[in-house]
């Protein structure tokens, strides 16, 4: 191979050799960097502190947040609960019927159910607490679109209990319609008690703000799902809970602990605890560890 011949192969493999590099070092650097999760990590906010590095003092000791996956069925654990407790609150998303089918197989029984759920949930809310419910709608032949935010609503007549702030998730193209699914799902965040929130770094009683989940677009972006698992589409996404836990940790004082009810793959768990939070999840079985 003559001289030129060599010169002009060196030329045409430098910049592929440049990327390979650059794409390697890459890696390398997002590997270390990246947030451990149990479930995929691509999509997750940059400025979020990792767990490991969030520590509180309980007593004499110095702890990471904790999670904790209670086995048993939801309703029955909420109805031995009686009461959440101070510091905490509810972030769930309760089951479609695909998912609860062995013990509401017709409509009217999982509407009874899902309406049964919200009811428990608000009524064993603490003095302050709030509960945030993550509900995507659905259409059904012969029923039509089900508003899971109208079934909601309709089960929230719970004395004591108002609506904070309700705001819509988008996970689809803005402009294209769709005849058999839902591209939105709901975000509805109940309060019990007084209906302002202090505010972070406001002094004093008299506070006249009532927060109406200011620190949250109207239209969230739902962010990525877990990847691998059976019922990976009923998931939350990994954005829209950020969203709330970003709320939470700003606009609840004295916030330690973020239960789940119905915890599914678990995703909740593991962005409150990415925020220092405290975790507790129930469900048929443990889906994180």
């Amino acid at each position: 191979m003559s001289e030129t011949a060599l010169r002009s192969l060196s030329r045409e493999a430098f910049w592929p050799l440049v990327a390979a590099v650059g794409f390697a070092f890459g890696f390398i650097l997002g590997r270390s960097t990246r947030h451990e999760l149990p479930f995929q990590p691509e999509g997750f906010p940059e400025n979020l502190p990792k767990a490991k590095d969030v520590v509180r003092v309980r007593g004499a000791k110095i702890q990471p947040p904790r999670r904790e996956v209670i086995c048993d069925d939801a309703l029955r654990w909420i109805e031995k609960t009686k009461s959440f407790p101070l510091g905490s609150m509810v972030f769930t998303s309760l089951p479609d019927m695909s998912e609860v089918v062995e013990m509401a197989p017709r409509f009217e029984d999982w509407e009874n159910f899902f309406m049964k759920a919200v009811r428990s949930i608000l009524m064993a809310l603490p003095e302050g607490g709030v509960a945030t419910f993550y509900q995507t709608d659905v259409r059904l032949p012969g029923v039509g679109q089900v508003s899971k935010a109208f079934l909601v609503l309709q089960a929230a007549q719970v004395p004591g209990i108002r609506l904070k702030w309700h705001k819509i998730v988008h996970f689809g193209t803005v402009d294209q319609p769709t005849w058999n699914s839902v591209q939105f799902t709901h975000l509805l965040c109940f309060g019990k008690g007084a209906a302002s929130v202090q505010r972070v770094g406001v002094v004093g009683e008299d506070d006249p703000v009532v927060d109406l989940g200011s620190t949250i677009p109207d239209v969230v972006e739902r962010g990525v799902k877990p990847t691998g698992l059976r019922k990976g589409a009923c998931c939350m996404g990994i954005n829209a809970t950020s969203a709330v836990m970003k709320w939470a940790v700003r606009r609840l004082p004295g916030l330690h602990t973020v239960i789940d009810p119905f915890c599914g793959a678990g995703t909740v768990l593991a962005v409150a605890n990415e925020y220092g939070l405290d975790a507790i999840g129930c469900g048929p079985q443990s889906p994180v560890s």
